[in-house]
């Protein structure tokens, strides 16, 4: 992580703890309905900028090819 990035992140950190707000503080109820609140307005944002919602088949996958590697590579190392 660079000096600025983490300059940064500590500063939004303090700011979040100063606030006196905890995630803590939201009960499971609460929690889910706020995400909920987000999503509908996320929603009705893309449908007024023209973004389109297409239904797909119950049973239709996304995954193009099934050959290739199961496993996730997070880096390679080169020595």
């Amino acid at each position: 992580m660079n000096f600025h990035r983490l300059q940064s992140r500590d500063r939004d950190l303090a700011l979040f703890r100063r606030s006196g707000i905890s995630m803590a503080n939201k009960s499971k109820k609460e929690a889910a309905t706020s995400n909920r609140e987000d999503l509908t307005s996320h929603i009705e944002a893309f449908l007024k900028g023209g973004g389109k919602v297409q239904q797909i088949p119950s049973g239709v996958s996304g995954q193009t090819t099934t050959s290739g590697p199961r496993q996730i590579v997070l880096s390679h190392k080169t020595s």
